[in-house]
């Protein structure tokens, strides 16, 4: 007689707690319970495997989402779908009619809004976000401590459910070369194959330009979206900060959470930040990443940041984290120091350039021009080759950040996220930024550059000394913030241009006032400057003057390069 015993797989459920319970039985379970694994699930017993103990923390809920996903790409298709998981009339699905419940009832559903709609509410949106505090208009003043701290930002994420927990995060500071950083090593990270969330600040054209996902800026629509999330918990922190005297959040604290609100809900695996200014008291840095990178460091925003290098390094070195490994491009002795000496107190393994890996310049740009890209070998004491890469972006400067940018991945790679070597190759191949030596007309030649301190402003004239040799006519035109070193800035191209047009920006109130740009171009040895109403009569008056023949190069900040492409 045959004997056949049917065995039912075995199985491990996480119980539910009694608000769990009734959430599941009236469909409200929200994204919330997904993603720290408290909801009922149904996975392979992975308990008991003692060989791989990490997934079965991962089985029950007690690493996080990001990870979790990684571990089990098999079970991609049982996790909720945002529709299902979202409450009715959420603010991050304005699809949905008002008291409709998420069941699929297209009938129920609101007509997706117009373009006069979508403008109007981006308009609602840009508005009520200017009205905030905003120091990239007007600089803080006095203890810097008091204008900024991560109180308020945490305060406002756990009110949202903490949504930059739920993916894996890179995080960047430095003086310069961070927004460069971003893009190449996100371009890295997108041609590895993951969903990539990318944060850059500030703009050139438009506000969306700062959030993006995959190299694509948020759309009107989710920005809208990511908004109407953000602003009721803004609205409840003010209250409660106007009855203590204090001020609610300001204009960056609120973009950045709704940048890691809307790259929760694109479902990203991993997201790039930059921070805003400094590091330690930033928005950005309530992150907890798997690596951080610290940029080039140099002086800038002195009142807030310290006088010195070591003040400033010591202001970046803010985001490293304990254990969490650092990426350092820093060259100045203070600054390494500084770093250094942060990353030995909080036990982070530190990896720095000119140490660890050495960049060795070719000779000639890839495509025989200074304007089109940098070829660069990366030397890793150990490895068995030295690896040749070629950029996108112009300038011996972006062969450092590169190298930056490819270490991280490394780091991220040995912490889990897959990275591929062809995919550095390609990644960094197609990288590019607005604002950053670009070429925008050939007659005669433009290229602007959101050089905007002293060390950019040295690195914009090694790049393009060469090619204003090779035209008889250059004029420069600039424009500055008042917080900035001015005349050392217009110091560094004494010499080079034939002619200068003085302007001052018009939507952001730091612009140096005319007299002062004057007097600077007089101190540094400049030719007597003409001087222009706004950039764009800077522009058209700089192209006459060089002819079809010449040059124009504008510089000295991102608010100048902001207002010549619109």
């Amino acid at each position: 007689m045959e004997i056949r015993v049917l065995c039912k797989p075995q199985t491990a459920t996480i119980t539910k707690r009694p608000e769990e319970q009734r959430q599941a039985r009236d469909g409200t379970a929200d994204e919330k319970s997904w993603v720290h694994g408290t909801a009922s699930k149904t996975r392979p017993d992975l308990r008991r495997d003692r060989r791989d103990p990490v997934s079965a923390r991962a089985a029950e809920g007690q690493v996080p989402w990001w990870y979790r996903q990684s571990l089990f790409p098999a079970h991609q298709d049982d996790l909720p779908t945002k529709l299902s998981t979202l409450p009715a009339s959420s603010p991050l699905d304005p699809y949905y009619a008002p008291g409709t419940r998420s069941s699929g009832n297209l009938r129920k559903m609101r007509k997706p809004p117009s373009q006069h709609r979508r403008t109007a509410d981006r308009d609602r949106v840009l508005a009520w976000l200017d009205s905030r505090i905003n120091y990239e208009r007007v600089p803080a003043t006095g203890n810097p401590a008091a204008a900024f701290g991560l109180g308020r930002m945490r305060r406002l994420l756990r009110e949202l459910g903490n949504p930059h927990l739920r993916y894996a995060v890179a995080h960047v500071a430095g003086t310069k070369g961070k927004g460069s950083t971003v893009t190449m090593l996100s371009s890295i990270l997108e041609d590895s194959g993951h969903r990539v969330g990318r944060y850059l600040s500030p703009h050139v054209h438009t506000v969306e330009e700062r959030i993006a996902v995959n190299g694509k800026p948020i759309s009107p629509e989710a920005f809208v979206a990511a908004f109407e999330a953000v602003i009721p918990k803004v609205e409840v922190i003010d209250r409660a900060a106007a009855r203590s005297g204090r001020c609610g959040p300001t204009w960056f604290e609120v973009m950045t959470a709704a940048a890691f609100v809307h790259f929760a809900e694109a479902g990203v695996g991993v997201a790039v930040l930059e921070t805003g200014l400094g590091g330690r008291l930033d928005a950005t840095n309530v992150c907890q990443p798997l690596v951080t990178v610290i940029t080039s460091i140099s002086l800038d925003h002195m009142k807030l940041l310290g006088p010195t290098i070591s003040r400033i390094a010591t202001e970046k070195g803010g985001i490293i984290k304990r254990g969490c490994p650092i990426v350092c491009g820093a060259t100045h002795p203070s600054a390494r120091r500084t770093i250094a000496t942060i990353a030995k107190r909080r036990r982070a393994p530190l990896l720095q350039l000119g140490r660890d890996f050495t960049v060795h310049h070719h000779s000639d740009s890839p495509h025989g021009d200074a304007l089109t890209g940098t070829g660069f070998d990366l030397d890793i004491p150990g490895a068995v080759t030295t690896r040749g890469y070629e950029i996108a972006l112009a300038g011996r400067h972006q062969a450092e950040n590169a190298a930056l940018a490819i270490v991280a991945a490394e780091r991220l790679r040995d912490r889990g996220i897959s990275v591929a070597d062809t995919a550095i190759t390609r990644g960094l191949a197609r990288a590019t930024l607005p604002a950053r030596i670009e070429t925008i007309a050939h007659t005669p030649l433009v290229i602007v550059d959101a050089a905007h301190n002293v060390a950019s402003m040295e690195s914009l004239v090694e790049t393009i000394r060469p090619v204003l040799a090779r035209h008889p006519s250059r004029v420069l035109v600039f424009a500055a913030s008042a917080d900035k070193q001015v005349e050392k800035m217009l110091h560094t191209v004494r010499g080079l241009f034939d002619r200068v047009v003085i302007t001052r920006y018009l939507k952001n109130p730091r612009a140096v006032p005319l007299d002062r740009l004057r007097a600077a171009c007089r101190s540094a040895g400049l030719p007597s400057p003409q001087e222009a109403a706004n950039p764009a009569a800077a522009l058209q008056k700089a192209r006459s003057l060089a002819g079809r023949r010449g040059v124009v190069v504008v510089a000295g900040s991102f608010f100048l390069v902001a207002e010549i492409a619109d």
